[in-house]
């Protein structure tokens, strides 16, 4: 059993700029934060005032947010997987100190899920902000491939891509044992 639907992990290096932001686009989701969502924010050795910053959404939200203090800086990989280690959602997001969702992203992903249980994965696109505006070049994924629709079912037209993948079994040849449904969703809120 799990205690949250959604964990989030925020890698955060020297993020006192941007962090507000980020925490305060997972605090306002439509799906209700307090009953369906953790946040554990990973400081990665931060020498200004992030973990001053989230510590004060901590005493607002105790027992949704949680801090994990690395003494060095591990890096975003080593501290994502802290984070996964300490997470209790059923589904965990990886969120960037300088980066925000919007305010259904969450409901729109968990219903994505529920109507579609062969999902194992699902992707959201990349807008810049800030220095860079437009999209990001990981954004190429979401331009082919098969579709859900407005209930988030497989059909045809283009809300969503979903793509199979296949693993390779111990003598690199293709498999269909632990096929992957990976999920991206284009025009989510």
């Amino acid at each position: 059993m799990f205690d949250f639907k959604f964990s989030i992990i925020i890698a955060a290096y020297n993020s006192q700029e941007y962090i507000k932001k980020a925490i305060d686009s997972i605090v306002s989701q439509s799906i209700g934060f307090k009953d369906n969502v953790e946040i554990i924010i990973v400081n990665d050795g931060s020498y200004d005032n992030t973990i001053e910053i989230v510590n004060e959404y901590i005493e607002k939200y105790p027992n949704n947010i949680r801090l994990i203090n690395n003494s060095t800086n591990l890096g975003v990989s080593a501290s994502r997987n802290l984070g996964i280690n300490e997470s209790k959602g059923e589904f965990i997001s990886f969120l960037d100190s300088d980066d925000y969702i919007s305010n259904k992203t969450l409901d729109t992903v968990l219903k994505t899920f529920n109507n579609n249980l062969d999902i194992d994965l699902i992707a959201i696109p990349i807008y810049l902000f800030g220095l860079q505006k437009g999209e990001h070049l990981l954004n190429y994924k979401f331009k082919e491939f098969s579709y859900l629709d407005d209930e988030n079912k497989k059909t045809n037209d283009s809300n969503v891509s979903i793509k199979e993948f296949s693993y390779l079994d111990d003598e690199n040849k293709k498999t269909n044992e632990n096929n992957v449904s990976i999920v991206n969703l284009k025009n989510y809120p």
